[in-house]
């Protein structure tokens, strides 16, 4: 049988022992708070210092983005023509040769630019093939308009 005094005095007790603890534990919870406090400052600190050096940099892309559009119209100037689209650099001599030099044969074209005649027969044939020149009479080669064509369009000759 529980004697109802003691009752009361345990009740007390518990309640009073409950306090320091209640009161212990609001301490960690107040200290846990300012800890937060602190690190949401510091990273709203540090995000604000993202932002500037993030608007920086996209700055710094657009004026790279510009400057480098800029270089590169400005290289185009000084681009050489591309003639390799279609002929080699023998076959773009003997075209040069043959808008200068009407109805020659093989062998005059090979010891005016220095090649064998058999070079000269090869790119010959392969040049008639693509429409560039064309074989008058017996053995005479001339340039013909699509010939011409490509050394203008190429700015080979003016």
């Amino acid at each position: 049988m529980a004697i109802p005094f003691l009752d009361e005095i345990e009740k007390l007790i518990n309640e009073h022992g409950s306090a320091p603890i209640l009161k212990e534990r609001l301490g960690l919870i107040q200290d846990k708070a300012a800890e937060f406090e602190r690190k949401f400052n510091l990273l709203t600190k540090e995000n604000l210092v993202l932002r500037h050096e993030n608007a920086k940099q996209k700055a710094d892309n657009t004026r790279l983005i510009t400057e480098n559009m800029a270089l590169k119209e400005r290289l185009k100037a000084y681009e050489q023509p591309r003639h390799d689209n279609l002929l080699n650099d023998i076959e773009v001599k003997l075209l040069l040769y043959l808008a200068s030099n009407k109805n020659k044969t093989p062998k005059q074209i090979a010891e005016a630019i220095g090649i064998t005649d058999a070079v000269v027969d090869f790119h010959l044939a392969e040049m008639s093939g693509k429409g560039l020149v064309s074989v008058y009479a017996v053995d005479l080669w001339c340039l013909v308009h699509k010939g011409l064509k490509y050394l203008i369009e190429n700015k080979l000759i003016s």
